[in-house]
Parts: structure tokens; C-alpha cells; sequence
């Protein structure tokens, strides 16, 4: 079973300045809650978040519901 948490951002109209600002953030909470270093194996984390692209995404799925995450 796979466990999505999700998140997309229509960016196109926004300007640089905001768009570096909101990747920071949400680059800041991904590390703070999932650490490279510490992310279990069940664990997979994508982005999308190119100047390119119209949308910026987050998304973060588990294939184990039962073995979620834990801060240490």
C-alpha cells in the first residue's frame, strides 16, 4: 500500500523573488522533517520545482503504512 502526502503550487504568475522564496521554505520543512541522512528505505521523497515548470510539487510517499516516520 502507498501512502501519498502531496502538494502543488500553480507558480506561473508568481514572480522570481516569490518563487525562491516558497522553494527555501518548503526545502527548509523537508529537511527539518525528513533528514536525508535518517529516511527510512519505505521512504521516498520527490520534487518539481524548475523555473521552467508552471507548478512547483512536494510529494513524500511510504509503501509500509504501519512503519510511518519518526523524529529523533
Amino acid at each position: 500500500m502507498y501512502t501519498t502526502y502531496a502538494m502543488t503550487l500553480a507558480t506561473k504568475k508568481w514572480t522570481e523573488g516569490t518563487r525562491t522564496q516558497l522553494v527555501e521554505r518548503v526545502e527548509n520543512w523537508r529537511q527539518q522533517q525528513f533528514p536525508a541522512d535518517k529516511l527510512p528505505g519505505n521512504i521516498r521523497i520527490r520534487t518539481r520545482h524548475s523555473p521552467d515548470d508552471e507548478v512547483y510539487r512536494l510529494a513524500v510517499e511510504t509503501t509500509d503504512v504501519a512503519s510511518s516516520f519518526k523524529k529523533t
